[in-house]
């Protein structure tokens, strides 16, 4: 289990939560899992809940998670995100 989720329980059950459980899920089925109600929330990347809800699960976002921990690269010639219009976009490190 990942330190944030022994946080996450603390938190809860100080706001009145009784019932914690966590529920076994995979990277390729979370996002299904969640949107078929087979857990409440989660907390994950943005592009995982826009490319659910593309998908047209019935998921909703209550706020963004971990915006200041992204770096953007790119190559020369691009020197802003409004450069980046027009062109294609690749993503590594979290598993979708």
């Amino acid at each position: 289990m990942f330190r944030p989720q022994y946080v996450c329980e603390a938190l809860l059950r100080a706001e009145g939560f009784t019932d914690v459980r966590y529920v076994k899920t995979t990277p390729q089925t979370n996002e299904e899992d969640l949107g078929h109600g087979k857990f409440d929330f989660q907390s994950s990347t943005p592009w995982t809940y826009a490319t659910a809800i593309d998908r047209e699960l019935p998921i909703t976002v209550v706020t963004g998670v971990h915006a200041g921990c992204y770096e953007l690269f790119a190559h020369g010639g691009i020197r802003s995100i409004a450069d980046l219009k027009g062109k294609s976009a690749g993503q590594s490190g979290y598993p979708t």
